[in-house]
């Protein structure tokens, strides 16, 4: 039986748990992934030197898809989990982590967190705002207790690798600091490369209401503007994206943070970012230069990033804001 129960969404969300398990000393974990795309970056990042511990990977599909892939997972946790196992959600607002707890109820689990990214540590972060209304009304319908702004109130402890005030810490009863693992890098890619500038791209038409067309018409414009060549993708982007862009996106399985320390180990790069957690995560690396891209719309410039090793540059002129 499962002693400890972990839920994440991305390649960097599986680093954190690994990184927790190790740093807590934990045994007979279920660390569930529900990723978008293919899951090659995730499946990079599973760890399996314990053998008492289990990851499973899930794509997150839409409407009955989605719905299957939750109930193969509630069967499954309801059938392998101790009572009052202790949960660790590395994205807490996400409807897939709720549905997943509110399955779990009779177990009467211990909710505890873990960050997520930049946004834990951001004062415009979107923890601190409502939720979609049509994911409160299912809540509200089918269980009160985990409409997002009560589920929040019920974090024992947020797990944080971050030094900067913690949003989740303003609700949960205690917040503890642990080191996230060093990343191992694989010197077969990049070790040579002829270019020295890369661009962060963002899901900002997939998730953050920016039209497509404004989205390829802005990186076609920074990529002038600064003389970029080369991009690396969010896991949320789509690929359709790429036959309109000048960039040349990096195709790997590992993570940002992974591809960039391995150039940087050879060359010294200069990191171009929307809102990115890679930004906060490389700022201060004697090789790498962080730039905080905002547009004052879409991407604001979070009070969080002051006095780190970044500078920021406002974008929001180079495309007219009505596209």
């Amino acid at each position: 039986m499962f002693k400890s129960i972990f839920i994440g969404f991305t390649p960097f969300h599986l680093i954190l748990i690994n990184s927790l398990i190790r740093s807590l000393g934990l045994n007979r974990c279920i660390i569930v992934i529900f990723h978008e795309g293919s899951g090659e970056k995730v499946r990079r990042y599973v760890d399996n030197q314990n053998e008492s511990n289990q990851t499973m990977l899930f794509p997150m599909k839409r409407n009955f898809g989605a719905l299957a892939n939750m109930i193969k997972v509630l069967l499954f946790l309801r059938k392998n989990t101790k009572f009052n196992p202790c949960i660790y959600c590395s994205q807490l607002k996400s409807f897939y982590s709720r549905v997943i707890l509110m399955g779990l109820d009779e177990k009467k689990y211990v909710l505890n967190t873990l960050d997520d990214g930049a946004a834990n540590i951001s004062s415009d972060s979107f923890f601190m705002k409502d939720e979609k209304k049509a994911f409160k009304y299912f809540f509200k319908i089918l269980s009160p207790t985990y409409v997002y702004k009560k589920i929040i109130k019920k974090i024992n402890i947020h797990y944080t690798i971050y030094d900067k005030e913690n949003v989740l810490s303003l609700f949960s009863n205690e917040t503890i600091k642990f080191k996230l693992d060093e990343v191992v890098l694989d010197k077969g890619f990049y070790t040579n490369c002829s270019f020295d500038k890369v661009l962060l791209t963002a899901p900002l038409s997939e998730h953050l209401g920016m039209s497509s067309t404004k989205e390829v018409e802005l990186y076609n414009k920074i990529s002038s503007e600064f003389d970029i060549t080369h991009r690396i993708e969010h896991p949320a982007e789509t690929e359709k994206k790429r036959n309109n862009l000048f960039l040349k996106t990096i195709v790997t399985d590992a993570i940002a943070e992974e591809v960039i320390l391995n150039m940087a180990s050879y060359n010294r790069i200069v990191v171009y970012g929307f809102g990115s957690s890679v930004l906060f995560n490389l700022a201060g690396h004697r090789n790498v230069k962080c730039i905080y891209l905002y547009d004052g719309d879409v991407v604001k410039t979070p009070s969080s990033m002051n006095g780190l090793n970044i500078d920021f540059i406002n974008v929001g002129n180079m495309v007219d804001q009505k596209c």
